[in-house]
């Protein structure tokens, strides 16, 4: 069995206005068989071009100028290694699989590519998902994608590398996405897998509490280079040079106004049902929404913690007035937003905005970031054509990125990028509530840190008012005034950010936090 795969003296690069700008800069990088590797930085340091590189993956207008991709000494080329030697889980499942196919469709077409297809192939793949934790197989198998979670099809993703026989594995963010319970099961199962099979790993991420809980060995990468590495302790013991350790503590600059006032927007006693579709009619009825109650006063910052398909999304589409409750009402400054007129329903929509965790589907991959951000100023505010793109170049500068960005497309920014865009859009017609659905979850822990920051400056400076949905309990209690907790439909506790943690669903969700630092690391050592 394969022992190291090695990458020497990669280089990556594209060209700006004629003008050639290396992406990544010589940089060395093994993995060994058996052990998981961290790949840690900033977000557009890098990190996932560095894992399409040694693949010969690279997106149009990137050219690898140098380098050396090799298993145990022996020179490997791209086709060589995508799926034979190296398997990839993706950030995003939802985008890596093909919606009209089910996942055994999935599994088959991944074994019949790298040439691992045989009689025994509906055995194998029920073995695999058996061994990701997903009970039922026989039943996962005949499902599509839009029939599953997050984390179900994030399983799916390890299972299918599985089924590659693959000896490495690349897992490009492979948790993000998911609340802290699914996060802690995915990576407790990439280690068991790691012991029981022997898999190289290499594990790319922003967030601290990953390494800290799964890595061996880091490398640290900035601007297209590695600046660190070592063992995991080593690491962790000396300043790191990826930057502030990331979000805790409690929250800052919490405002009272609003405290005594008029709420900005109340949900009283709602209720939702969906009802499957059948070719006899209709099918089962599943609720997911019981007798919810919720106010948020003006400037006030809310913190909605629950586990994934909870119903949180769901609350959020009924406050924004996307969907209509079956039973209560969603009231915005006393109006019921299903019962206002056509201006009113204007004024709403500015008013009230949405950040989406997929930053990749919120926007339109043809449409330049300047034309994303002019959108919702056209449509929704009374700015010519300067004064529009004056303040194009204001929420850019407000998000951290530079007005140069305007003129790229999706596809040419990080992910964590192309969030901040969807943070710039819904500051873009100034609104009095902003619901953030996961909507720093993609983001390194030094962007988390710079947009919470900004979202209090905000809140300090115009009063405006958030919802933060969000699966990470120390996410809220850097931001908010006081938190929610969401279980199976109905919000089963409220209080202040640091008191919500008597309901066995809080306690959930605060024991499934990773650890600060690796176990046995010196007392003594910088936190991280």
């Amino acid at each position: 069995m394969a022992k190291v795969l090695a990458v020497e003296a990669l280089t990556l690069a594209t060209t700006r206005q004629g003008v050639p700008v290396e992406l990544v800069r010589g940089l060395d990088l093994s993995v060994r068989a058996g052990a998981v590797t961290a790949l840690v930085g900033a977000s557009g340091c890098g990190k996932s071009l560095t894992c399409l590189g040694l693949q010969d993956s690279l997106p149009p207008g990137v050219t690898r100028l140098a380098g050396r991709v090799s298993i145990d000494g022996e020179p490997k080329s791209g086709p060589e290694l995508r799926g034979r030697q190296v398997a990839t889980v993706m950030q995003n499942p939802r985008s890596a699989f093909n919606p009209v196919l089910t996942m055994r469709a999935h599994a088959v077409e991944t074994m019949r590519a790298v040439g691992r297809h045989g009689r025994d192939d509906e055995a194998r793949i029920l073995a695999a998902f058996e061994e990701v934790g997903l009970e039922e197989p026989e039943r996962i198998q005949q499902l599509y994608p839009f029939q599953m979670s997050g984390g179900m099809q994030q399983r799916v993703m390890i299972a299918l590398a599985l089924l590659s026989e693959a000896p490495f594995l690349i897992a490009d963010e492979p948790t993000t996405d998911l609340d802290l319970v699914l996060q802690a099961r995915v990576l407790t199962l990439i280690g068991r897998l790691v012991t029981t099979h022997g898999l190289g790993v290499l594990l790319v991420t922003h967030d601290m509490g990953v390494v800290a809980h799964s890595a061996d060995e880091v490398a640290v990468m900035e601007a297209g280079q590695i600046v660190e590495r070592g063992g995991v302790r080593d690491i962790f013991s000396s300043p790191p040079a990826c930057g502030d350790p990331g979000p805790s503590g409690g929250a800052h600059g919490t405002l009272s106004r609003g405290a005594g006032r008029m709420s900005l927007i109340a949900i009283e006693g709602v209720g939702k049902t969906y009802r499957a579709g059948s070719l006899l009619g209709r099918g089962a009825a599943k609720t997911v929404l019981r007798d919810i109650d919720l106010m948020i006063a003006p400037g006030e910052c809310v913190g909605l913690l629950g586990r994934s398909g909870c119903g949180k999304s769901t609350l959020a589409r009924l406050m924004l007035g996307v969907e209509r409750p079956d039973a209560g009402r969603v009231l915005f400054r006393g109006q019921d937003v299903t019962r206002l007129d056509k201006s009113g329903r204007r004024d709403f929509r500015a008013a009230v905005q949405l950040v989406f965790q997929d930053s990749i589907g919120a926007v339109d991959p043809r449409h330049s970031i300047a034309r994303t951000l002019s959108e919702p100023l056209r449509h929704l505010t009374g700015l010519g054509k300067d004064a529009m793109a004056a303040r194009v170049v204001e929420l850019l500068a407000l998000v951290g990125l530079d007005r140069q960005d305007a003129g790229k497309l999706p596809g040419q920014m990080s992910g964590g990028q192309l969030q901040r865009v969807c943070i710039a859009r819904a500051l873009a017609p100034r609104p009095e509530l902003i619901v953030l659905d996961e909507a720093v979850s993609n983001l390194d822990l030094v962007l988390q840190l710079q947009i919470l920051d900004l979202l209090s400056a905000l809140r300090r400076q115009f009063g405006t008012a958030f919802l933060f949905i969000t699966h990470d309990l120390r996410l809220t209690r850097r931001l908010c005034d006081r938190v929610l907790v969401m279980d199976e439909g109905r919000i089963v506790e409220e209080g202040k950010v640091f008191s919500v943690l008597q309901h066995p669903a809080s306690r959930l969700l605060a024991a499934a936090m990773l650890p600060a630092r690796p176990p046995n690391t010196p007392v003594d050592a910088r936190p991280i």
